[in-house]
Formats: structure tokens, sequence, C-alpha cells
């Protein structure tokens, strides 16, 4: 009861901070989100994918997080108009609370809860898997999630900017959680969540087969897998497109589909589209601070640049992704230990930032959660962590400015300084993967 009370304590101090500097400020890509919402609210989800929306693109993420836009909006609404209703019918009634909801700060806050309690979400995570993959103590789990908690980097991204990248994190670390312990069904039903809250949890999915394989075996990975299907077909079906309407641009191959399959063809239609354009760019670095950005100095260069033997940088990001990938995971096959696996997410999703093109600052987000559980059992990764978390924050930083402090944006703004940060990434990176490859040979020779 006593270890409960601590971790509760902790997720308690986590949430408050994090409402306390959600409504501080917000960037522009909440806009987008609040007119998503907004908009599906008030017209309903069929054809949201190709209604247009004032003043922002069209939705680039997938129905989950579609949804929670859609709540976030229903919820501010609801609120505002309970405080009106209350303000006029009960003098007691602060109407202090009508300017606080009015401010243009609190309206995008409600759409940072469901990153806030991923984040909550996670530091539990995190606690759970460091206790039952490497068995650490309670005081050493607790220590875990609450780094991960208080961690700049983490609540920055979520609370501060306002980005959707701890919502699928939480989705595939609980998918892992339920592999471990028995529940492969569920596993996959949390799988199939982080893949439609946003893409770029597809780099996890041969690797999420594999562990289902191992640990639960042909026939209910298969079964899973059919139930990832019909989650993922049903979770798209209220945003079929309304008879007669125009298709957006983008989702162009659905107009030659036969209208008799349409249920079953739309979903990977969009979903497809979407991964293609939905980060907006096709740069070979988009303002991440990976290998790319040595070369192209953070200018917006399209991948489709020919860069080696006829490659274009693209296919050539993703070659090397996938080479590299498969070696680290051929390495898992041999040992098949779960504490080699948590390493080996992190890892995947360490490379995926390096090496593919199309990567924003943020989606280094993934790697912090899982480099923070193997750090509790390998004490000689806790410098690794705190340097990719200090890279990671400057990165976020420098998209971004906030709060602008006069001294520190030229500095950061400097080229110099975003080497420094890509070498530390990389040596980061280089001494991540050695304790990979040792644990893994020590356990293979077991």
């Amino acid at each position: 009861m006593i270890r409960t009370r601590q971790l509760v304590l902790v997720l308690l101090l986590g949430l408050f901070l994090r409402l306390g500097l959600s409504i501080t400020v917000y960037s522009g890509d909440v806009n987008n989100h609040v007119e998503w919402g907004k908009g599906i609210l008030a017209a309903g989800a069929s054809g949201a994918y190709d209604r247009e929306y004032p003043g922002v693109m069209q939705p680039t993420y997938p129905p989950l997080s579609l949804f929670s836009f859609t709540t976030a909006s229903w919820a501010y609404t609801s609120v505002y108009n309970l405080s009106w209703a209350l303000n006029r019918t009960t003098q007691l009634f602060p109407s202090a609370v009508i300017w606080a909801l009015e401010d243009q700060d609190v309206l995008p806050a409600f759409f940072k809860l469901t990153s806030i309690f991923a984040d909550l979400g996670i530091a539990v995570l995190i606690y759970a898997l460091s206790r039952k993959v490497f068995s650490v103590s309670h005081e050493v789990g607790l220590i875990g999630a609450a780094v991960y908690l208080f961690n700049p980097a983490v609540f920055y991204n979520s609370a501060l900017w306002g980005q959707m990248e701890s919502p699928p994190v939480f989705c595939v670390m609980l998918a892992v959680w339920l592999l471990l312990t028995k529940r492969p069904l569920w596993g996959h039903a949390a799988f199939v969540c982080s893949l439609l809250f946003k893409q770029s949890s597809l780099v996890f999915t041969p690797l999420f087969l594999l562990l289902s394989l191992f640990k639960s075996g042909w026939k209910k990975t298969g079964i899973g897998l059919l139930i990832q299907l019909l989650i993922f077909v049903l979770a798209y079906l209220p945003f079929l497109p309304v008879p007669g309407q125009e298709l957006s641009p983008i989702n162009s191959q659905y107009s030659a589909v036969d209208p008799r399959f349409a249920a079953l063809t739309y979903p990977f239609a969009v979903y497809l589209n979407r991964l293609e354009v939905g980060s907006g760019s096709n740069y070979i670095s988009d303002h991440a601070f990976n290998l790319w950005a040595v070369f192209t100095r953070l200018e917006k260069i399209p991948d489709s640049t020919l860069i080696f033997a006829g490659l274009t940088a693209d296919l050539f990001g993703k070659i090397i992704f996938v080479s590299i990938s498969g070696w680290f995971i051929a390495k898992y096959l041999l040992s098949r230990s779960s504490r080699d696996l948590i390493s080996l997410f992190g890892l995947i999703s360490f490379f995926s930032f390096m090496f593919l093109t199309r990567m924003h600052e943020r989606y280094l987000a993934p790697v912090l959660p899982f480099l923070g559980i193997v750090s509790l059992s390998k004490k000689q990764l806790i410098p690794i962590y705190f340097l990719v978390s200090l890279g990671h924050l400057i990165n976020l930083y420098h998209e971004w400015w906030f709060p602008y402090i006069s001294w520190l944006v030229p500095v950061i703004s400097d080229i110099r300084t975003v080497n420094v940060v890509i070498i530390l990434f990389t040596v980061s990176l280089i001494s991540w993967s050695a304790v990979y490859f040792h644990a893994a040979n020590k356990t293979q020779s077991a």
C-alpha cells in the first residue's frame, strides 16, 4: 500500500506540473488539432479527411488522434457552457472562471490532455517493466518513473508544445507489457492503437510481431493480427466520405476503387497516403538533428535528391535503416531475452531518427522511455540517458524558441552547436549498441 501511494504521489506531482504548464503557452501546430476537433464536432466524422478546414491543412493524423481532438473540443465546449449556466443561475459562482476559460491558452490546453495522461501511463509502465524485466527494486523503479515524468524534454513536448508523441509510445509499451504478461490478444489491440494514433509506430511492427510469435505462438499471433485488422478498419468507418463528396487529391487512389469495397479499401488508402505526405514535407531532414543534418545543415532539401549510386536520399536512408535494424534483430533472435527486447525497441526508434528522411525533431521521443528502463539496470547508460535528453531538448528548443532567452538563442542557432548535438547522439547510439551486444552475447552464452 505504501509503495502504491508513493507511485501515485509521483504521478500526481507530474500531472500538476503538466496541467500548470499546459495553460501557459502552445505551439502553432495545436491550431491544426483545434480546427480538426471543432470541425468534426460540428459537421461529424463522415468525410473529415476530405473536408476543408479554415486556416489549416486537412487532417494528417489517424482516427484515434482525431477522436482525441474531437473529445477535447467537446470537453472544452461542455465546461464552458456549464460554467456560463452556473454563472447565470448561481450568484456565488466566480465569474473569474469564465474569464479563465476565455484565455487563448486554455482551449489548446484541453487538446494536450491526451498526451499528458499518456506521459503518466508511460511512467507507470517504466516502473512496471523495469520491475518485471530487470528485477529492480521498488525504489529504483520509482526513480525511473520520476526521472521520466520530470524530464524537461518530455513535458516540453507534451504539456508546453502540445505534440502527440506520447500516446503512441504509451500504446507500444502497453502492448509489450501485455505480451510479457501473457495477454497477447489485448497486446495486439494495444499495438494497433499505437498505429491509429500516429504512423511513426510502424517502425516497431517487425519487432512486435517477433515478440508475439515467441511469447504466444503462431495461432494467437494470427488471431491478434485479425483483431488488429478489424480494429483498424472499424476506426476508419466513421470517416468514410459522404456520398458525392469530392475527394482530396491525396486520396485519389480511392476514387478508382469499387464502391462495394469502399469500407475496406478507404482506410488503407488514407493511411498510406497520410504516411507519405502526413509530415507536411519531403525534406531529407525536417529539422531533426540526425546524421542527415550534417550534410543538409538543416536546409530544406527534398529527399528525392540523388545522393549515391543513383539512389535517392529517401531510399538510401531506408536501406541503411532496414540493414542495421535487421542486424540487431538477428542478434535478438539468438538471445530472445526480454531485457534485450527493451533495449531493441529503443534502439530501433533511435536508428529511425538518425537514418530515415523526413524526420522531425520530436520523433526522438520514443527513445527516452526505453533507454530510461535499461539505464535502471545498466548503470553505464545513465550518462547516455541524460545526454540524449539534453540533446533532444536542445533540438526541440531550436524549432520553437520558447521561452525566448536572448543569449541562448544565438548559441543554439549556431550550426556548430547542431553538429555537437549530432555527435552526442551518435556517440550515445554507438555506446548503447555496444551495451546491447554485450548483454545479448552474455545471454546467448549462458
